[in-house]
């Protein structure tokens, strides 16, 4: 049986501490402004990467657990975060990614990667489970701005 070479590429350095650090729990990516990718971690950060070049587009210090999810929207413009015993899901402004944008609450208290998803075309309905088994859709465009609370 043959089996088809796969290219891969290493990014990062781990002994100059170079990059993201922590493990990589999560991963997300989108084609637009030439290919983009968000990593989260368990270390807390979430970064978007360019594609082509490795480097670092921007880094998000999101959640003190560990970040377990992250998802761009439709346009890449924004993106959510999720984290471990965490029950607050952040919206950030990929344009100026200096503070987080709304918050959106669910019951989250374990360890347990809740996934998130936004729905197509337009971004906005941010889906999310709940460790109570209920499933949270939020209308992204009807949410109030963050008050840093």
């Amino acid at each position: 049986v043959a089996r088809p070479l796969v290219k891969t590429v290493k990014r990062g350095n781990k002994k100059r501490r170079m990059g993201q650090v922590g493990l990589i729990s999560c991963i997300h990516s989108t084609a637009h402004f030439g290919g983009m990718y968000a990593c989260g971690s368990y270390a807390g950060s979430a970064h978007v990467y360019n594609e082509k070049s490795g480097k670092t587009v921007c880094s998000l210090e999101a959640h003190s657990n560990g970040v377990t999810q992250v998802r761009f929207s439709h346009d890449a413009v924004r993106l959510w975060t999720g984290g471990r015993r965490d029950d607050i899901l952040m919206e950030w402004d990929l344009r100026m990614p200096v503070r987080v944008v709304r918050r959106y609450r669910r019951k989250c208290q374990s360890n347990q990667k809740y996934y998130i998803d936004v729905s197509p075309g337009d971004s906005r309905y941010l889906l999310t489970g709940s460790q109570d088994g209920s499933i949270h859709v939020f209308d992204t465009l009807a949410a109030e701005k963050d008050d840093g609370g």
